[in-house]
């Protein structure tokens, strides 16, 4: 697993959708030093936001593309750009600037 934790400083918890991908949910957790939850399966409203998170991340990173062979900086990146992105469910403020206006 690559080192998170510069990514993670200013994260208070992340929230997932019952996948595959977080089958190793107890190791990102222990590594970042964070709670993750997740999503109820039955429950279509804590599920929107995500899949439109993971969609956009995907077009950084396919599916099929470990991870694993991504470096920090393009991780950074890529971080910087969900970061920036304005939308919906922040009134079209991006999440960088919603997080600042409660910090």
């Amino acid at each position: 697993m690559s080192d998170f934790s510069s990514t993670s400083k200013n994260a208070k918890s992340i929230t997932v959708d019952q996948c595959r991908e977080f089958a190793k949910y107890h190791e990102i957790e222990e590594k970042l030093c964070i709670p993750i939850y997740f999503a109820h399966s039955c429950s279509p409203d804590e599920h929107g936001s995500n899949e439109v998170l993971y969609r956009y991340v995907r077009t950084f990173i396919p599916k099929e593309q470990n991870i694993e062979v991504i470096s920090q900086k393009e991780l950074d990146q890529i971080k910087l750009l969900v970061n920036a992105r304005s939308i919906k469910t922040l009134n079209w403020q991006s999440p960088q600037k919603g997080f600042q206006q409660h910090v």
